[in-house]
């Protein structure tokens, strides 16, 4: 029976400092903040500011929307209460952290399904992709939905090897 986690020897250890390495210097060399990312900043920062979730307008007071889904702008608004406003270099920063979990995640599934060597693969491909690194480097909901689906799957995993009834793992599924 495979185990339940990777193995954090040698292995695991470099490819999470390289997949680190990688992000750290996308969010140098390459973050952006613009387009969507301001949007959910705008909406994030009214939120927090005046309890309306919505857009600034030239009045001073916020516009009510629902043009986005409250999810990353509740993310950013978390951000930036711990942060300080619009401090998007620490948001990078927290998506950095969860894209790497998202890497250890797909390779603790690779783990129960596949064994340990494609669990090592796994890890070594997801921390080094620089098509899903790059997404830490922008204020985009894309390094959170990676991370969801990534869980979710686990979830689905573990709830199904433990016996697909009402157990922990189907609540954390849904």
């Amino acid at each position: 029976m495979p185990r339940s986690g990777p193995n954090f020897g040698w292995s695991a250890r470099a490819a999470l400092t390289l997949g680190l390495a990688l992000r750290v210097w996308f969010v140098v060399h390459a973050g952006r903040v613009d387009g969507d990312g301001l949007l959910y900043g705008d909406i994030a920062r009214n939120w927090l500011q005046h309890g309306v979730y919505g857009f600034s307008t030239d009045l001073g007071s916020p516009r009510p929307t629902l043009i986005r889904l409250p999810g990353y702008p509740l993310f950013l608004a978390a951000c930036f209460r711990l942060f300080g406003m619009e401090h998007y270099t620490a948001v990078m920063g927290v998506q950095v952290i969860a894209d790497l979990f998202t890497c250890l995640l797909t390779a603790a599934l690779t783990l129960r399904l596949f064994g340990r060597r494609a669990a090592d693969a796994a890890l070594w491909l997801s921390a080094l992709c620089p098509f899903t690194a790059c997404y830490a480097a922008s204020i985009l909901s894309e390094t959170l939905t990676l991370l969801c689906i990534a869980l979710a799957f686990y979830a689905l995993e573990r709830w199904r090897a433990a016996g697909a009834s009402l157990n922990r793992w189907l609540w954390v599924l849904g």
